[in-house]
This record gives C-alpha cells, sequence and structure tokens, in this order.
C-alpha cells in the first residue's frame, strides 16, 4: 500500500493505492499559498501530516501499513516542503528524485515511512504575441 499526494497552490489531494486501486481520498484546503501567505511551510507541513492522518484514519490503518509515497505538483516548488527544479516540457524522459535522506523536511513529520518519491513539476514554454517567451505551469 502506498500514498500519493498532489500538492497545488490552495489544496492537497491525497490518495491511498492498494492493488492498483484508489480506495481513500483526502483533499485538504492547505497548499504552497499556505507557505506564501506566512513566509514558512510550517502550515503546509502540519495541514500535509494530519491530511496524511485522516486518509489512513478513514480505512484503520496507521502509518506503519504504508510502504511509500509519492508527491507531485507544488510540493517541489521553493514554497514547498523539498525543492526541486521544475523541468520544462515537452520531455521525452521524466526524472524522479533519488528516495530521499532522513535529514530531509519531510522525515520528522513522516518518521515511519523510509521511502519519498518526489516528482518535480512541469513547467511549458510559449511564446508571446510579441515574439518573447513566458512559462506556464502545467
Amino acid at each position: 500500500m502506498f500514498v500519493v499526494i498532489d500538492c497545488g497552490s490552495t489544496n492537497t489531494r491525497l490518495y491511498l493505492i492498494k492493488d492498483q486501486a484508489v480506495i481513500s481520498k483526502n483533499e485538504i484546503p492547505v497548499g504552497v499559498n499556505s507557505t506564501a501567505a506566512t513566509g514558512n511551510n510550517i502550515a503546509l507541513k502540519e495541514g500535509i501530516a494530519a491530511g496524511f492522518q485522516q486518509l489512513l484514519a478513514q480505512e484503520n490503518l496507521t502509518l506503519n501499513d504504508v510502504r511509500f509515497a509519492i508527491a507531485s505538483g507544488m510540493i517541489t516548488s521553493n514554497l514547498g516542503l523539498v525543492e526541486i527544479p521544475h523541468l520544462t516540457a515537452p520531455r521525452s524522459t521524466l526524472m524522479i528524485s533519488p528516495p530521499l535522506p532522513a535529514n530531509t523536511a519531510i522525515r520528522p513529520f513522516f518518521p515511519l515511512i523510509s521511502r519519498w518519491c518526489l516528482f518535480p513539476a512541469l513547467k511549458m514554454r510559449q511564446e508571446r504575441a510579441d515574439g518573447k517567451g513566458s512559462l506556464r505551469w502545467i
């Protein structure tokens, strides 16, 4: 069993996966805008930790039942939990982070989950009418 976390600007969605199927979902009203508003990511960390616990409680599970977590979206931005440079699309391959070391910002909140995979967000270069390029997050 594992958990997928999709962190956005205003909300974070957590999905509990068992046997390749979503068995439970929890959406919490915290995202990286919380970091921007307060100047630190404490509310984001605490919100995701609480949402994680709520997700497991829905199925009468504990952190011991979760083998690993996969996270994507704004969680890897400079306002998220761990900054990983965003990738520019289109891409032929997708890079993921190596397993995170024990001293990362995530481990104190999830000490029993030994493996985390973080997918960097993608950005797409678009040409504007004035010929200058701009970036759009996807």
